[in-house]
């Protein structure tokens, strides 16, 4: 069954400023007695985005609430991502759905809807409305397995081959596959096919046989799905796909073959006797539409579902109507806006409703629907009279902590830490993985257990490791990861993990480039220039020559590289010279003293150091770092850019963070402003 969504891409949001600190606003008065900055703020917030397409992890969270699931799905990870075009994950501009991503949701609606209606257990949980007696199994059985993984056994021997995506049978032959069935029930076997002809427009014939005993036939050319029901007893079973036309004409060079993709058996659960009512049913829409729509349905609404409800048994004619309605109305649901998106409908200067409030806070903080305490709140319109409250509540539970930490895995990139390669003998494939569990370990230490923000994520002298990170800063560690205390004078907070600049290196020695570029881009939100397309790389190192005095041979002052390199990219990576390439302190390099000096034009002025701690001190108490932060918050918890009109609000965060306020204070002011329950505000 076919439902259409809305293809949206959440309003195009214009892009913040190159430089935000020169954005003035022009604030004469008009003739009307109001300011014409009034109506320009009006025009641009009209463009702000008002549909928020759940992410792929939100849309995880909300199936496995709505559906009472005790884990994720998996579906999502076959959905097709989004293509990131500047922001965070949770970007409306990003957030698209195309054709592909609809199919995804339609494929993954249909299966979750029969999931429901053939699992007694989540049906009882889902639909309450409709109590049940003398059911069957107790939880859905679905085994899927593909031809090609060795789990089947062909007979006769040699008619067929095991290929990448398939099994080839090549002459008459039966692929067997052994199933162990939990339970005598009701099971669906199907398989899919495809074929070649021989030449006579006729596709390869096959059976479906259970046992020995054929139960369905099928032609694969074009591909079908064999399929059947019928009823299983408790234990092991053999299935088997059989080829029976094979034909060969060697004269006209046809061969007609079968291939088989996989087998699946899924069990048909018998949800017992039904005594509910059509008044059952509109209770149950109300309920089920309440919580997948995260806010009430209007009379309307319901009576549309509910029509809906009664149609299904045309549809699926399973013999049990309230099912099927149930299944129909659960697939539709799980397709439309309302469930896909996060809307917001306020006006200028208009507060959000309050399941729109509690959807946002919800999503924003925990990647998740309101929950039971923020949906009662959001029914009697009180979300913002408790807006410190919830959003204090949310901040204690472990998805806030997860959330801020997926907010600093975007900005550090730590997910690129997999492929980390060096040639040096300390290193291997394992170090990558205990680099990301460092910097997630450290980062959620120093926000949730020394309530630090960035000033603390950048100038810590500690980190969390296990004795083969340690071995890296030459301290000692244990098997299990542990806060370690390092040496202030050589480290200091995320800029001296071994992650970072390990990622930020070559194989075999550092890069003063991408370092740089890094803590430009997402540190001091510097704009650089767009590089030119006929960059050469780096000169070979040379006996006696320094990594920095390569770089500046080939990039400094002199250079073509001269205006960008040698003033905002350069000085940031030399600074960080004394880190080889696993993130190691060193003093020499090839031999020379490592020489870490330079300044940069921060956005207060000019700054200079001799050492790259003094670097790194430098830019923890820069204006220029927190407004970065600042903007990077903001974005996140808004998903969006910044606009101009939002300029003032993120120099009140700026400061904020400079006078040492917490990460989580700063989201907590981020909640708290109008911006966030206000349209324009």
């Amino acid at each position: 069954m076919l439902f259409f969504i809305f293809f949206a891409t959440g309003c195009g949001t214009p892009k913040p400023s190159a430089n935000e600190s020169e954005i003035t606003t022009d604030t004469s008065s008009t003739t009307d007695g109001e300011t014409e900055d009034s109506g320009i703020e009006e025009s641009i917030v009209e463009t702000l985005p008002r549909i928020f397409r759940l992410t792929h992890e939100q849309w995880e969270n909300t199936v496995q609430q709505l559906l009472y699931l005790n884990e994720e799905t998996g579906f999502s990870s076959a959905f097709i991502g989004s293509t990131l075009d500047g922001g965070f994950e949770n970007n409306a501009d990003n957030l698209v759905v195309g054709p592909q991503l609809f199919q995804d949701y339609q494929r993954a609606a249909e299966s979750l809807s029969k999931m429901v209606i053939r699992s007694p257990h989540l049906y009882a949980q889902v639909v309450p409305q409709d109590p049940r007696e003398n059911g069957g199994l107790t939880d859905n059985f679905f085994l899927q397995i593909e031809a090609e993984s060795g789990d089947a056994l062909l007979v006769p021997d040699g008619n067929g081959q095991a290929g990448a995506d398939d099994f080839l049978i090549w002459s008459n032959a039966q692929l067997l596959f052994s199933v162990e069935i939990p339970a005598s029930a009701t099971y669906t076997i199907s398989s899919y096919i495809t074929g070649t002809d021989c030449g006579d427009g006729v596709g390869a014939a096959a059976e479906l046989v259970l046992d020995g005993s054929t139960q369905t036939t099928g032609v694969g050319l074009s591909g079908e799905i064999m399929s059947t029901t019928v009823d299983i007893s408790q234990g092991q079973h053999t299935l088997a796909v059989a080829f029976t036309n094979d034909c060969w004409n060697p004269d006209l060079g046809y061969d007609r073959n079968l291939r088989v993709d996989w087998l699946s058996v899924e069990s048909y659960s018998v949800l017992g006797e039904s005594s509910a009512t059509q008044q059952d049913a509109k209770d149950w829409i109300a309920h089920f539409g309440r919580r997948a729509f995260r806010r009430p349905l209007s009379e309307d609404e319901i009576d549309f579902w509910q029509d809906l409800f009664t149609q299904a048994p045309l549809l699926f004619a399973s013999g049990d109507d309230f099912a099927d309605g149930v299944r129909l109305v659960i697939q539709a649901m799980l397709q439309m806006p309302d469930f896909l998106y996060r809307i917001e409908t306020a006006e200028y200067d208009e507060e959000l409703n309050a399941h729109e409030l509690a959807e946002k806070l919800s999503y924003t903080l925990c990647n998740a629907p309101p929950d039971e305490q923020l949906a009662i709140l959001a029914d009697d319109g009180s979300v913002i009279d408790n807006l410190e409250q919830q959003t204090n509540r949310l901040l204690a539970q472990p998805c806030s902590r997860d959330t801020l930490l997926d907010f600093h895995r975007q900005i550090l990139l730590w997910d690129n830490y997999v492929h980390n390669f060096s040639s040096d003998e300390m290193w291997s494939a394992e170090l990558n993985t205990m680099m990301i569990e460092e910097v997630k370990a450290f980062v959620d230490h120093a926000i949730f257990e020394e309530d630090g923000g960035l000033h603390e994520l950048l100038t810590a002298n500690y980190t969390i490791a296990n004795h083969d990170i340690a071995a890296l800063y030459g301290e000692q560690g244990t098997t299990d990861f542990a806060k370690i205390e390092l040496d202030p004078t050589q480290r200091a907070g995320l800029l001296t993990l071994s992650g970072f600049l390990t990622q930020q290196s070559d194989a075999i020695q550092s890069n003063p480039i991408h370092r740089g570029v890094f803590v430009a881009d997402h540190i001091l939100c510097a704009t650089l220039p767009v590089p030119p397309d006929d960059i050469t790389g780096l000169p070979a190192q040379q006996e006696g020559v320094t990594n920095r005095e390569r770089v500046e041979a080939h990039t400094g002052e002199g250079t073509c590289g001269e205006g960008c390199h040698s003033a905002l990219i350069n000085p940031l990576g030399f600074g960080l010279e004394n880190y080889d390439h696993l993130g190691r302190y060193r003093e020499l390099d090839n031999g020379q003293p490592v020489n870490a000096a330079d300044s940069y034009p921060f956005s207060d002025g000019p700054k200079s150091w001799i050492t790259g701690i003094e670097m790194i001190h430098t830019i923890a108490n820069s204006p220029q770092a927190h407004g970065c932060y600042a903007k990077h918050l903001f974005s996140f918890i808004h998903g969006r850019n910044p606009l101009e009109t939002d300029h003032p609000y993120l120099e009140m965060l700026t400061e904020s963070s400079l006078q040492g306020a917490s990460t989580t204070d700063l989201l907590l002011e981020t909640v708290l402003s109008p911006r966030f329950y206000r349209r324009g505000q």
